[in-house]
Order: C-alpha cells, then structure tokens, then sequence
C-alpha cells in the first residue's frame, strides 16, 4: 500500500518534470564525453554478484571515467574491493532521500545504468540526480517514464540481460564470468581459523542450511544425513555456515548429525563424536565467511546469496531448488563444478513467501545430494 502511494506521489509531481525536461533536454551524451557513470544494483547478493560482468565490461569500455555504484547497504560487504568501481554509495528504501540526491547530484552523472532497483525510490532519485542519460528495463520498473533508454526485450538469462543494458554504450562484448573480490588479510584469518581446528589438509565441506525464505530450505536432518556420511566416508571436516539469525538452525544440523551418529547409520561407529563439525554461523560476517568458504573443497546450499559467491570463487557446489528455478540465475560457466538438484513445486501456483513449510523440498533425496556431492568429491580436478 505505501508503494502504490509512493508511486502515485512520484508520477504526480515528477512526470510533468520529465516532460518539461526532455522539451528542453539536449541530446544524449556521446560516449567519447561519458566521464561519470553511475551504476544501480540494489537488490540482493545474487543479483549484485551475477552483474559483476556487466561492470566489468563498462570498465574496460571507459577505463578513464569515474564509475559510482549504488548498492543496499545490507549489501556493501558484497562489492567491497571490487576493481571495477571508484566510489561506492548506500542506500536504504526511502531513507536519507534528499541527502542522496545531494550526493548523486555532486557526482555530475553523464549516465546511470539500473541494473536492478525494485524500489519506488530509485528511478526518481537517479532522475533528480540530474543523470543525462538513465538505461534500464522497462519490464523492471513501475515507473519506466524516468528511463531515458528503456530496453523492452528482457533476456531469460539474467547475466545476458544485465550485459545487454551495458552493450548499449559498450557494444557488442563477450561476457566474462561473474567475480567476488577478497582481501588478503580476510584469506589469512581463513587460513589461520583451519589451522588451529587442525583442518588444514583435510576434505573441507560446507553446509549453508538456510535460505533468505522457509521455503526454499532443504530438511536439517537431511543436512545432518549427508554430513555424517561424509564425515565416515571421507574423514571431511565440516563447517555449517549461516547468519546470526540462523544459528539456531546451525546447531539443529550439527544436533541431528551427533544423535544420528550415535545410532550407526551408514557405518558410522556409535558414540561417534562430531569435533569436525564446526559452526560459523553468527560468528563470521559475509566477507570473512567468503574467504572461509573459497578454501572448500565442496559446498552443499540451499538457493541463497552465497550459492553465487562460491560460484563466483570457483568452489565445487551442490545446489538444492525447489521452488524457485534456477534457469537464467546461474553462472553458465564451470559447469564441471556445480551440480544443480531440482525439483517442481507441489502447489500450482506456488505460494512462494506465503508458504511456511517447505514441502516441495522434501522431493530432494538424502541419496541424491550425497551422490552429486561424491561426484564432485572425486572429480578429476580434485585437489587435497
């Protein structure tokens, strides 16, 4: 309801101005006279991490321009030190407003791309900004009006799509993979926290139990079914991953794996303790948990953020969907190192944020994801 009446606020006071605007308004920058450009992703890890191709084309394309990025400030950590962006804005739905587009204003934008803004708020800010030239969907926005340049054909693949609306300055360009920028210094405390847990040599496998919805979470006690067969089969060490929120959902994983050790399954002695069985969830932010999970030589997640920042990292990853479809999201690229188990959902339609128990999950076998794991466990480019 306060979308809508932000919207309608927005095309009363501000469509007559764009108008006004482009009575008046001069043609459209040339690109040899591009020098400040403005990039928009304010939506979530996945989607911030699988545009990283489209900025890295528009840095090679204007290697001399000063490109700004705006991102949610739940997403900063994301795009800290990546290469391909000089200055890095944050934003919140409708907070700071006019003290944003005081700042955007300051950076002279010859032309803004929004690769992703679901917000009321962000076209009228990119367009009060003072931007020559704003590029994005159409099909994107409740308010194309502000779009100077509105692409009406939306790609299925997103990293395609997101290439496309860089390709209208850049031209044609082949796509480079999707990248995750670490620092050093976050490598090293990964190094030294696998170190003192006597991890270092091992098989390392990481679980990511939660999602950013219910529904899209696989079954804790399949979790625990699929550690405590690795933990037998390939004496791995194991680290559940999570946020702080999750952490509860972390110790039921690592509880249902000790209880199911204690019974013997899958030949695992009685009484089995769990020492390799590490939780990080609540205790290591984004970056330092990137760092920790680029040293892994397998990654069990449901579709979440960090399912494309391992992708990203070049890990060996299990990908759990159902319902959500991961056709047009992932990475085309390292195929030989994900394996994707997918399911249809139950409820036609799906009832997506609606639905508190995910069901349709449950179609994913515990024998499913311990065979794509060992596959990608004894690939060929395998490395101890």
């Amino acid at each position: 309801m306060i979308n809508k009446l932000v919207i309608l606020i927005f095309k009363l006071f501000l469509y007559p101005v764009v108008y006004l605007k482009r009575l008046s308004q001069n043609p459209s920058p040339q690109i040899s006279s591009i020098k400040n450009i403005l990039l928009v992703n304010t939506t979530g890890i996945g989607d911030t991490i699988l545009s990283t191709p489209a900025w890295e084309t528009l840095r090679k394309k204007f290697p001399d321009s000063a490109i700004s990025l705006m991102v949610h400030e739940q997403r900063r950590d994301v795009v800290t030190n990546n290469p391909f962006v000089d200055n890095i804005i944050t934003y919140r739905k409708f907070a700071y407003f006019f003290k944003l587009i005081k700042k955007l204003r300051s950076l002279r934008i010859d032309i803004a791309f929004i690769f992703h803004g679901n917000d009321p708020d962000i076209l009228p800010l990119v367009f009060l900004s003072g931007a020559k030239e704003i590029i994005g969907y159409q099909r994107r926005t409740r308010l194309p009006y502000f779009l100077t340049t509105a692409l009406h054909r939306l790609p299925d693949h997103f990293i395609t799509a997101q290439m496309k609306l860089a390709e209208v300055v850049a031209g044609s360009a082949s796509t480079p993979p999707p990248v995750f920028f670490l620092k050093e210094e976050e490598r090293e405390k990964a190094r030294v926290f696998l170190e003192e847990r006597n991890l270092v040599g091992k098989i390392l496998v990481g679980v990511l139990p939660g999602a950013g919805r219910p529904y899209k979470c696989w079954p804790a006690k399949r979790f625990a079914a699929v550690i405590v067969h690795l933990l037998q089969k390939f004496n791995a060490g194991v680290i559940i991953f999570g946020s702080r929120k999750e952490t509860t959902l972390a110790g039921e994983v690592k509880n249902f794996s000790q209880k199911r050790s204690k019974k013997g399954h899958d030949g695992t002695p009685k009484g089995m303790a769990l020492p390799k069985v590490i939780i990080t969830a609540g205790s290591f932010n984004l970056r330092e948990a990137s760092a920790l999970m680029e040293r892994l030589n397998l990654f069990i997640t449901n579709d979440s953020g960090p399912l494309h920042i391992v992708m990203a990292l070049g890990v060996p990853t299990v990908a759990l969907f159902c319902p959500s479809n991961p056709a047009g999201l992932l990475s085309p690229g390292k195929n030989h190192m994900l394996r994707i188990i997918k399911k249809d959902p139950l409820c036609k339609p799906c009832i997506t944020k609606r639905c508190r128990r995910p069901f349709c999950m449950d179609q994913i076998s515990v024998d499913e994801v311990i065979k794509a794991s060992e596959e990608l466990i004894s690939h060929e480019n395998f490395t101890q």
